[in-house]
């Protein structure tokens, strides 16, 4: 199965249709494709009942889609159920993990694949294929990439308010603060197993800066009421002032959640009314301990 296959959404209609028609050339299975050519055959003739003669190729083309959707959307997924493991871990290489998790989530044959080796093999030598080399045999490959994935969020993978204004990234990619009046820095991991996790910041403070004592660190995710909190103290401003890159470690916490992953969000904050300057952030890191 090759094609290329950019999609923002793994539910896109068109993207489904596309699978759905190379399996049937590649496969020649026949049932799939009466669906098909029923739920195309309805919109032509709805097209010739129709009066109009300003209906243009395009609007005939999105009323298809959305007939073989809305019209055979019962017989495309009971079709969908039954396609083979070998077709639905090509669908996985042309989406997001994310999608992928959604998707997996319309019927139970596409949920019992989901932990499927070969999909997760195929994630993690597209987004992690230098860590996972390194790697010996691993015998839980979905686990695996969610390690991976919770492992570092990088400055330029972070939401910073006035990034371009009051913030720029240098040539390493590490955010760096010029002046601000209102602080406000957030990431997210998406991809976090059940486990014990420190939080820690790599950041600079330079010799030259302000306002900068009081910043608050703190996580928050699902199934905790209160969230972590660290505020930076005096004594910490000045034992990380003007000695460049440290790891700064904020807190613990404990993700226990029945989900399959659960997100936990970043944020450092001060919104005090002095100017900050003199502060650099490469990255977050969320260092597991068990």
């Amino acid at each position: 199965m090759k094609m290329n296959v950019s999609t923002q959404t793994l539910l896109n209609e068109e993207l489904i249709e596309l699978l759905l028609k190379n399996y049937i050339i590649t496969t020649g299975q026949t049932q799939i494709k009466d669906v098909l050519t029923i739920s195309n055959d309805r919109t032509n003739n709805d097209d010739n009942d129709s009066s109009s003669t300003t209906v243009s190729c395009q609007t005939s083309t999105q009323t298809s889609t959305q007939t073989f959707i809305e019209t055979d959307n019962y017989q495309i997924k009971e079709y969908m159920s039954k396609l083979p493991s070998d077709v639905i871990i090509g669908i996985a290489k042309y989406i997001t993990v994310e999608d992928f998790y959604n998707f997996s989530r319309t019927c139970k044959k596409l949920y019992s694949s989901f932990y499927c080796a070969s999909i997760w093999y195929n994630f993690l030598n597209r987004d992690y294929i230098k860590q996972f080399k390194t790697l010996k045999s691993p015998t839980d490959l979905y686990d695996t990439y969610r390690y991976f994935s919770t492992n570092t969020l990088k400055a330029k993978d972070l939401s910073i308010a006035d990034m371009g204004k009051n913030w720029k990234l240098d040539e390493d990619d590490c955010a760096v603060l010029t002046d601000v009046c209102w602080f406000d820095v957030n990431g997210e991991f998406k991809y976090v197993t059940n486990g014990t996790y420190t939080v820690k910041c790599v950041i600079k403070i330079e010799n030259v800066s302000g306002g900068l004592v009081g910043l608050d660190f703190i996580a928050r995710h699902e199934g905790v009421e209160e969230p972590y909190k660290f505020s930076m103290s005096r004594i910490c401003y000045d034992n990380l002032k003007g000695i460049g890159w440290q790891p700064l470690t904020c807190f613990k916490i404990k993700v226990d959640n029945p989900q399959l992953y659960t997100k936990v969000r970043i944020q450092i904050v001060n919104k005090k009314c002095y100017w900050k300057y003199g502060f650099s952030i490469k990255s977050i890191i969320l260092k597991r301990d068990d």
